[in-house]
């Protein structure tokens, strides 16, 4: 039986536009699915962005493979100094850039991959194995780093708890023509596009309930936000909850008509997998993990630039019948369970950590001994 390749994750903050709750969630599925192929230690990164923090982390923990999960291109390129300069132990590099350099979203990912495109001739990027989590983040890298380097595509593993039964939820999800309770889960800030969120809300027709989920990481934003709320009409209420512990959301999730994601989705996977379990159809952006929503009867997945098509998807649901409601949400839940059963995806995510030390030990069994950097003493 082959030993688990052991995997030294270092997790970048929210600092600089992350979702650090879904990166630790994502890895904990890892873990827990993966544990007899993968042993993953976990590193988180915290307010500590100094070389001497990385150099610690990276020389004290044994691994196989070195995985940078979210974090910054500047420390991606820090950590590989370290290595070329012989101060860590030498180890594949696997990245998961995790959406932070998609194209179209927002300043901090076209500085990011500005960042990219300046540096990868110097060459320092060149033994990287990129981890792109679906089509559109590997034509992302692609685009940055060009055709020569290595992607490969891995979706990302969602929770393998026992979906939530969807019949119960069907009845505790009361449902009155007219009637709307919409959940959102996100970071506040700009990209999140809670404000769009709450303008959307305020359009619709009917009695309308708007539950906003998340930590405030733009005062200035949720100020706007919170202007917004004041003027809308009197029979649509916003509330702010805070953010949303993973054992409750199938709780939540079963007591609204609809989860909308307002921004362009592709980091939902986690949100639209709880709420889909829960029998909850969903209104999404058209690069979220999951595609074809409508043709398959579970929700939308749609152009964030046409914000009048979300309305309308929004609408669809206010005016639906609880009969109605519960037809979608016995399709959405039974969707979340083969989604949650394909067992394509965690082989991918093997599949790619393999590789990854494959390739190390064909490497090292072609390099003179005296090339190879030597170890941090």
């Amino acid at each position: 039986m082959l030993m688990p390749i052991r995997i030294l994750t270092l997790l970048d903050d929210d600092a600089n536009g992350g979702d650090a709750a879904g990166r630790s969630r994502a890895l904990d599925n890892v873990a827990q699915q993966l544990g007899g192929d993968l042993d993953v230690h976990v590193v988180e990164r915290g307010n500590q962005d100094t070389r001497q923090v990385l150099r610690d982390a990276i020389a004290t923990t044994p691994h196989d493979v070195l995985y940078l999960f979210g974090l910054a291109p500047r420390r991606i390129t820090a950590v590989l100094a370290l290595q070329r300069l012989g101060l860590v132990p030498p180890a594949p590099v696997v990245v998961a850039p995790d959406g932070t350099i998609r194209a179209g979203g927002g300043a901090q990912s076209a500085l990011r991959r500005g960042y990219l495109r300046a540096i990868r001739r110097s060459g320092v990027l060149r033994d990287v194995l990129w981890h792109a989590s679906g089509a559109r983040e590997c034509d992302d890298l692609v685009q940055v780093l060009g055709t020569t380097a290595r992607v490969r595509i891995a979706p990302p593993l969602v929770g393998n708890t026992a979906a939530v039964d969807a019949a119960r939820n069907e009845r505790r999800r009361d449902k009155r023509v007219g009637e709307l309770r919409i959940g959102v889960v996100a970071r506040i800030d700009r990209e999140s596009n809670v404000l769009a969120a709450i303008a959307m809300a305020g359009a619709l027709r009917g009695r309308v309930t708007l539950d906003v989920y998340g930590a405030v990481a733009d005062a200035g934003y949720w100020r706007a936000c919170e202007q917004a709320i004041v003027a809308l009409p009197a029979d649509v209420v916003v509330r702010a909850h805070g953010p949303l512990p993973a054992a409750i959301a199938a709780r939540v999730w079963a007591s609204h008509h609809v989860c909308l994601v307002p921004s362009d989705g592709e980091r939902a996977t986690h949100v639209l997998h709880d709420a889909l379990s829960a029998g909850c159809p969903v209104i999404v952006g058209d690069r979220a993990p999951w595609r074809d929503l409508e043709a398959q009867g579970i929700g939308w997945d749609l152009p964030i630039s046409a914000p009048a098509r979300f309305r309308a998807a929004l609408q669809r649901c206010a005016d639906m019948t609880q009969d109605e409601l519960g037809e979608w949400g016995m399709r959405a839940a039974a969707y979340a369970r083969a989604r949650r059963d394909d067992a394509a995806v965690p082989d991918a995510t093997v599949a790619l950590f393999r590789e990854a030390v494959a390739d190390a030990r064909i490497g090292a069994a072609t390099t003179p001994a005296a090339a190879r950097p030597a170890l941090a003493a």
